[in-house]
């Protein structure tokens, strides 16, 4: 902790150092203005020289005589009109120095500069630049400089050209005050300067003439105006620069998703806090665009970080930057309007309806999370023709998972693609055929062979495909949905619910929503909901079968219950199922269609070889007993191994068969373990059984 003393000599030190810096840039105004008047009383006494020749020595003596007495009233009479000037002028800029005050305990204004008036004369002045020295909570001397203007002309002046509503500068009062290094004059610079030009010889005009020159002697802008023109010319900044360029309001141009270039609004900027730029790591720039929150259109701000660099940057190699400064800045503007327009059309212009809406080919961002539930709103920008209130849009966002996606990725859905049941699906031709003639009685709504005799009741389509996991239950599903150009809507038991009362709830919101897209309903491993109900069974899975079957009752859209394992269905269950399809293990045949299937989902560039592999899978695919998910899993950690063997040096980075040998065979000796873990476990089981019986005997 510094002494007293010590305190007191460095507070001595920076008074002083202040005071010779402004008497300096005093004494060389003064030196222009006499340098000014020099010249003009040179030209005068040319002038008189010459008129002075062509008359006589009497005439001379008169003229002199008279000349003198002329010299002496008009000397008189400038320095009258020089008082008057003087009086009318001295003391409207003052500058002062306010240092705290142990005797008073506060903080005191010392005028420091010839062009200052005591307190008491204070009522004419135009702005007060004042530099603060004060202490630090651990002792260290700091300073800082201010400004405070009071001319009420300048006052409004200033209104008027900087928005009223700029952070961190209040508008409204009599005075405006602001601290260096007066970011609202800075970022209005030209306009000032401009304005200032309009009427030199205005009061008002000299008045912020003479402030724009004392706001270029503060301190803290002493490195900004030294490389100004320099730094703007050559469109580079410097990291304590930065804030300059980033006015509130300005356009930027970011990439806060997936690389794409998007246009937001500055709203703060990153303006270091006092005495903090110099040390600095990061400066923080805050900016806003539109965004659907799927209800209103709402503003979202984003947070920028710009990480301290030394010397200079180009201005359009920072992560983000103002628009102005982009290469072919009108197109990007035409292009993101363009962007917009199709956004908008595609989310507040469009009505949710029946059947896929769009396919969208590209990387996208889920989350599930409560985005309308957590905007607020105003009444007047509430919808009025949304009456189904918060809680069902809250209960939607929980269902639906929300996501950030590329609005140019976006296309058209492709129709129908009935050839996707002969192509893709690894089932018997019997089946394919059954399922695509329910399906598409069902979507024409007019060969129903039986109808219910209850209206209302019974119009739905009910598919069960069940058996072991990876034999394409789900892929049955996605292909169904594909072929008739219908969206599929995957809903877990989870999202359900095990109480029966919350379930009967969230199943009939989910049937609406399905019925109302027209999708294809998958619930994915619906064994609670099927299994036989009796009076030994817990009774809250009875409930759970009561409750599915009710709901299924007045369904009248297409749903697809999957299983893993099934030990028996109740009878009721039955009885509203259309078509119920048991998968076998994978055969030979289909394992090698499957594996084809996952590799043309790659990239050509991807593999090597295309027919050496599948000349491996021809031979060898069977043997590794794969079902249709391992597979799929199989071929991504293949190619993944060989990317990155390629980081370190081995390899292409191209998938070859030798990378898929390798992984299918650590996937069968991982089968094989858990395989012969469970037949120990299963002989210890079979052991201790034995044992008890023994015993008990």
């Amino acid at each position: 902790m510094a002494t007293q003393d010590d305190q007191a000599a460095q507070a001595a030190s920076l008074q002083q150092k202040y005071i010779e810096l402004l008497e300096k840039r005093i004494s060389q105004l003064e030196d222009a203005v006499k340098l000014s008047g020099s010249k003009a009383t040179k030209s005068d006494e040319k002038a008189s020289d010459k008129d002075s020749k062509v008359t006589d020595n009497k005439e001379k003596e008169a003229d002199d005589k008279e000349k003198k007495t002329d010299e002496k009233t008009d000397d008189s009479d400038e320095k009258k009109a020089d008082g008057a000037d003087e009086t009318k002028t001295k003391g409207r800029y003052v500058v002062a120095l306010r240092k705290w005050d142990s005797n008073s305990a506060s903080y005191k204004d010392e005028s420091i500069a010839e062009d200052s008036l005591k307190k008491k004369q204070l009522k004419n002045v135009a702005y007060i630049f004042r530099r603060v020295i004060f202490e630090t909570y651990y002792g260290k001397t700091r300073s800082y400089t201010e400004l405070e203007i009071e001319d009420p002309a300048l006052v409004q002046l200033l209104r008027s050209e900087i928005d009223n509503k700029y952070p961190g500068v209040n508008f409204e009062g009599n005075t405006i005050y602001m601290q260096a290094p007066f970011p609202a004059i800075i970022h209005n610079w030209e306009k000032l300067q401009k304005r200032a030009q309009e009427d030199p010889e205005s009061q008002l005009s000299k008045d912020l003439s003479h402030l724009l020159g004392r706001v270029e002697t503060a301190e803290e802008l002493e490195d900004y105006f030294k490389t100004k023109e320099v730094n703007g010319g050559a469109k580079v900044t410097t990291f304590e620069t930065l804030w300059t360029i980033f006015a509130p309001k300005t356009l930027i141009v970011a990439k806060p998703f997936l690389g794409i270039p998007q246009l937001l609004e500055v709203s703060e900027s990153p303006i270091p806090p006092r005495g903090y730029a110099k040390n600095a790591s990061r400066l923080w720039t805050f900016a806003w665009c539109w965004d659907w929150n799927g209800k209103n259109m709402i503003k979202v701000t984003y947070a920028f970080k710009t990480k301290r660099f030394r010397g200079t940057m180009e201005i359009n190699k920072l992560d983000f930057y103002p628009l102005r400064y982009h290469d072919g800045a009108e197109d990007l503007q035409t292009k993101i309007r363009a962007r917009s327009q199709a956004f908008l059309k595609r989310t507040m212009f469009c009505e949710i309806g029946a059947g896929q809406t769009f396919k969208y080919e590209g990387a996208a961002f889920l989350a599930r999370r409560k985005i309308v539930a957590a905007t607020k709103e105003d009444e007047d920008d509430k919808d009025d023709a949304d009456d189904n209130g918060d809680e069902e849009d809250a209960a939607k966002a929980r269902v639906m998972p929300w996501g950030q996606f590329s609005v140019d990725d976006t296309k058209p859905p492709p129709g129908p693609q009935p050839d996707k049941f002969d192509k893709d699906l690894q089932l018997d031709i019997k089946y394919k055929n059954l399922i695509e003639a329910l399906v598409k009685s069902h979507d024409e709504r007019r060969k129903k062979q039986v109808e219910d005799v209850v209206h209302d009741k019974g119009k739905g389509l009910v598919l069960l495909l069940h058996g072991p996991p990876g034999v394409g239950k789900t892929l049955t599903a996605e292909t169904i949905a594909e072929a008739s150009a219908k969206p599929l809507f995957v809903v877990s038991v989870a999202e359900i619910g095990l109480d029966a009362s919350r379930a009967e709830k969230n199943l009939e919101r989910l049937f609406n929503l399905a019925t109302k897209w027209e999708a294809i309903l998958l619930i994915d491993e619906a064994d609670v909901f099927l299994e036989t109900r009796g009076s030994t069974s817990d009774a809250s899975r009875n409930a759970l079968v009561s409750v599915l079957l009710r709901v299924l009752e007045y369904y009248a859209g297409v749903i697809i219950l999957t299983t893993n394992r099934i030990k028996s269905i109740d009878v009721a269950v039955i009885s509203r199922i259309h078509l119920a399809i048991r998968y076998e293990d994978l055969r030979p045949d289909q394992m090698k269609s499957i594996f084809k299937y996952f590799l043309d989902q790659l990239e050509p560039d991807d593999i090597q070889n295309r027919r050496r592999i599948e000349n491996f899978v021809d031979e060898y695919g069977h043997h590794y007993g794969l079902n249709g998910r391992q597979i799929r899993n199989v071929v991504s950690a293949a190619l993944a191994s060989a990317r990155q063997k390629k980081l370190k040096g081995v390899g292409n980075g191209k998938l070859d068969e030798f990378h898929l040998k390798e992984v299918c065979e650590m996937t069968m000796e991982f089968q094989e373990q858990l395989k012969r873990q469970f037949m120990m476990q299963r002989a210890n089981n079979e052991a201790d059984g034995r044992y008890q019986y023994a015993f008990q005997g």
